[in-house]
């Protein structure tokens, strides 16, 4: 199963890496909220340690009011997640951190610290996080429709299989999947813990479902699985047709 979650894990940082665009400040501004967009791939390494050390330096004074919050926050978003692609953990975590003591109750902010805790292996410290974001507040860091409380029960669900937890992770699964707009990693996670379950049903199911969404999803391992579950419902020539 690490070979199969290996390139789960890196689905999971590339599901919720949404843009390699980061917030350079202007260079005729120090407020937070005057900024320019400069891209990851571009960016000199002196650009983004000044980009970097700007927002190391934001103290809970420089958020004045509703849309400095939420413009300063997507600046740590966008920077951390531009980290995480080209595999910076140790400084998208001090990012990602310090965002989550500027925020400490906002839902945003926990999944962000969480995610970036849990990719870099610190699963426990990542799925407390993650609990805490379920329960947190929008007030300032809106979520609209919800889409980072589905992301928290996503990635939670993730960290919890690798940690050995898939039956904890499935109660997160089966609500995401009954959601019809529920997306291809949700129903590959899910065929991934009723693996770990040993629920052959559910299993083939899911993977099944994941692979109709996105049938370039699974490595030639979750097949293995896939064909495993088919064969344990008696179901030789599905087995066969997978491998």
């Amino acid at each position: 199963m690490k070979v199969v979650w290996a390139f789960g894990i890196s689905l999971l940082a590339a599901f919720y890496i949404s843009s390699a665009m980061v917030v350079g400040w202007a260079e005729s501004s120090e407020k937070v909220t005057e900024f320019e967009p400069v891209s990851l791939e571009d960016a000199s390494y002196i650009d983004l340690m000044d980009e970097i050390n700007r927002l190391m330096s934001v103290q809970p004074a420089d958020i004045e009011d509703a849309e400095t919050a939420k413009e300063t926050f997507d600046r740590f978003e966008n920077m951390v997640r531009g980290l995480v692609k080209i595999n910076d953990l140790e400084t998208a975590a001090k990012l990602a951190n310090h965002a989550r003591r500027l925020f400490p109750d906002q839902v945003r902010s926990a999944f962000l610290a969480g995610w970036v805790k849990g990719l870099e292996g610190n699963h426990k410290e990542a799925i407390d996080l993650l609990l805490e974001g379920l329960g947190e507040k929008t007030d300032i860091l809106p979520d609209p429709d919800s889409t980072t409380q589905s992301e928290i029960k996503t990635t939670l669900a993730g960290f919890l299989i690798e940690s050995g937890n898939a039956e904890e992770a499935v109660t997160y699964l089966k609500e995401l999947t009954q959601d019809e707009s529920a997306g291809a990693l949700a129903h590959y996670l899910a065929g991934l813990a009723y693996h770990q379950t040993g629920d052959a049903y559910q299993c083939a199911k899911s993977y099944k479902q994941a692979l109709q969404i996105d049938e370039n999803l699974a490595s030639p391992n979750d097949y293995l699985v896939y064909a495993w579950a088919e064969d344990k419902l008696n179901r030789p020539k599905r087995s066969d047709s997978i491998l």
